[in-house]
């Protein structure tokens, strides 16, 4: 962590108000400068309660065009937040490019004002968070820090001064009143986590706050350096790529496409799968377990249809379908991942992605959408992305439906030839075509680099319609019982734990 440095005033030239505008005036500048780029500026504003953070805000933005630029108070999660992952809400609070968002507040403040918060459950906040900054930081968002530091002394004199002024004694919430009463322990929780923050290299920088006076000459000088800087970089200077090396295994390549199902067997199987999918999408309703499943596959292979018949016996009031289609003049103005986050499902639900954040690695890598070093960096963002919603308790699956060649000529004729599938087939199918095999290495290495225990790729064969959908089916069903099992007994055994550390308890 770094503590801002004091902005010195020449007294004999001006005084600290007009330092302090003179630097508000260059970020306005800059403010100017970054409307015409891709780059953006998130500050967060976090620490010591009744220490001046919305003073600060005020300072940074004084002299800021309006209309590009959003200042938010993060509050703590409300009932329904609660319902989604960790991340979802602050997703939808970063700035779209070329813009500024100051946040009073962060996705630090819940776990800084957890005393009683585990070992594990930190860790695993904490690398989410720096999963996310990293993601951030890619993609050429200026990510800005700021921990405001007071002593208990100048605490107690803040609450004090606004207990007693009727039109702002709301500020003082049951968090200022905690902290101040346990001001010492409050004070080793933010180090420790500060120092944990600084060690993974996502540190804070820290602003000295007196009498809820807050250093904003010092933490101007740090916006302008950091933003400055950024700005003045190479528009085409590269960022370092991730090493492009792939594993010699080919999964996607080296599937055996001729496995079958005789109509029978298929009709035999179906209705049973289905009837217990349905069965199961209840189970995670009243166990409140949400599931995100991505489909991804070659053109024409038959996602859709598997689809159908995957969710025909669900209550369709407990999934969602989001079809993915190119991003739209909005949704270019974010991260790839922030369009996807927007749209993951609350607890007891399952989403449905036909089509998803693959597209990162697949129809950008070939269509030379994304520079090469911005895809790269995706197979990281994305394992980090997964990671984080099945550490938030998801159920992540993936199916990649392949077919060859051959096999898809078939079916795009099929489609011209038939009225009622005319729709399915555009220009842009017949010219993906064209690239069939490059996006077959693209599914190569999008499945080495992206398959994992946690959220694992199931590759399935496609030329036999009947055979892959029993196929995903079968997946489904397995993976989502098995999962459900699994987080029932670990309640079972965390109820019993509680129930023997309460009896433990009275013995003493």
């Amino acid at each position: 962590m770094a503590t801002a440095k004091p902005a010195k005033a020449d007294s004999k030239k001006t005084d600290r108000k007009e330092q302090r505008k003179a630097l508000q005036l260059e970020f306005a500048r800059l403010q100017r400068q970054l409307l015409e780029t891709d780059v953006s500026l998130i500050v967060l504003l976090d620490g010591w309660e009744s220490s001046g953070k919305g003073r600060l805000m005020r300072d940074l933005v004084r002299r800021l065009d309006p209309r590009y630029y959003e200042a938010s108070v993060i509050d703590p999660p409300t009932a329904d937040e609660t319902k989604n992952v960790l991340l979802w809400r602050f997703w939808r609070a970063i700035p779209r490019r070329g813009r500024i968002a100051v946040l009073n507040h962060s996705w630090y403040s819940e776990l800084l004002n957890d005393l009683s918060v585990s070992p594990s459950e930190r860790e695993q906040q904490l690398k989410a968070f720096r999963d996310f900054e990293k993601t951030l930081r890619n993609d050429g968002m200026v990510v800005i820090k700021f921990f405001l530091q007071q002593s208990k002394r100048d605490m107690k004199t803040n609450i004090k001064k606004l207990k007693k002024d009727p039109d702002r004694r709301f500020l003082v919430s049951e968090r200022d009143e905690k902290q101040l009463a346990d001001y010492d322990d409050y004070a080793k929780h933010f180090a420790s986590i500060l120092d944990e923050c600084d060690a993974g290299g996502y540190g804070w920088t820290i602003i000295e706050s007196s009498k809820k006076k807050p250093d904003a000459a010092a933490a101007l000088t740090h916006v302008l350096q950091a933003l400055g800087t950024k700005l003045q970089a190479e528009p085409d200077k590269k960022p370092e790529a991730p090493d492009k090396k792939t594993k010699s295994a080919r999964p996607v390549s080296s599937l055996d496409l001729d496995e079958k199902l005789s109509r029978e067997e298929y009709d035999r199987l179906k209705k049973p799968l289905q009837e217990e999918a349905g069965d199961l999408l209840y189970r995670m309703y009243t166990r409140q377990k949400a599931a995100v499943l991505a489909f991804e596959g070659t053109d024409a292979a038959g996602k859709g249809g598997a689809i159908r018949r995957l969710v025909a016996d669900m209550d369709p009031r407990g999934y969602d379908i989001a079809t993915t289609a190119a991003p739209d003049a909005t949704e270019r103005q974010y991260n790839h991942l922030w369009r996807f986050m927007r749209d993951m499902p609350q607890n007891g639900k399952l989403t449905v992605f036909d089509r998803s954040w693959y597209g990162r690695v697949l129809v950008e890598r070939i269509e030379s959408l994304t520079p090469e070093s911005r895809w790269l960096q995706g197979y990281d963002e994305i394992n980090a992305f997964e990671h984080h919603l099945v550490s938030e308790g998801r159920l992540v699956l993936k199916f990649l439906i392949v077919i060859d060649k051959d096999e898809q000529k078939r079916r795009f004729d099929a489609r011209a030839e038939d009225p009622d599938k005319t729709h399915k087939l555009t220009d842009e199918d017949w010219r993906n075509r064209e690239k069939f095999d490059q996006y077959l290495d693209a599914m190569d290495d999008m499945v080495v680099r992206t398959s994992t225990d946690e959220a694992p790729w199931i590759v399935i064969p496609g030329t036999d319609k009947r055979y892959a959908r029993i196929a995903v089916l079968q997946a489904f069903v397995r993976q989502a019982r098995d999962w459900l099992e699994k987080d029932e007994k670990a309640a079972q055994k965390a109820g019993r734990d509680k129930k023997r550390n309460k009896k433990a308890k009275k013995k003493k």
